[in-house]
């Protein structure tokens, strides 16, 4: 039996490799598999060849740089740094709102938090304790336009 490559073998029998064929230069490996009640037979050659891997020929590696901003991005970067000061910034027109630097570990691992020199921002809120409405939120059904039938169905 030949089974091409990833693809899996539902229906048929257990099977031992009885022989494993490679060629480096089309870089493809062939299997042939028997059924476990036939003999199992040595192949003519035990010694495996390793396919030899080498850089192509005029191929330098690589200088190592330094981590850096690249020219004419240092715009773009300081743009999207300003996201922080803005997100922590604009919490203190909140009523209540409270922020805290606290260890890793005083915050769960499925609570969102931004993360800063190994410790965790803690964002609090006091919204909780404000009043709430005492009636529900009412809505009345309008006939006035065509659309009031799909709003109506929405809500009900």
């Amino acid at each position: 039996l030949r089974f091409p490559p990833f693809l899996s073998s539902r229906a048929a029998p257990k099977t031992t490799a009885a022989a494993c064929t490679r060629r480096t230069a089309s870089a493809t490996l062939r299997v042939a598999a028997l059924p476990e009640s036939a003999p199992v037979s040595a192949p003519a050659s035990t010694s495996e060849e390793r396919p030899e891997f080498s850089p192509p020929a005029g191929f330098a590696p690589p200088v190592p740089k330094r981590f850096a901003v690249k020219d004419g991005q240092l715009a773009s970067v300081a743009g999207a740094a300003l996201a922080l000061p803005f997100r922590l910034g604009t919490g203190l027109f909140v009523l209540g709102y409270s922020v805290s630097l606290v260890s890793a570990d005083k915050i769960p691992s499925d609570q969102y938090s931004l993360e800063f020199l190994g410790l965790k921002v803690k964002e609090t809120s006091k919204i909780d304790q404000c009043r709430r409405p005492e009636k529900p939120i009412e809505i009345y059904e309008f006939e006035g336009c065509p659309f009031c039938r799909k709003v109506r169905e929405m809500v009900s």
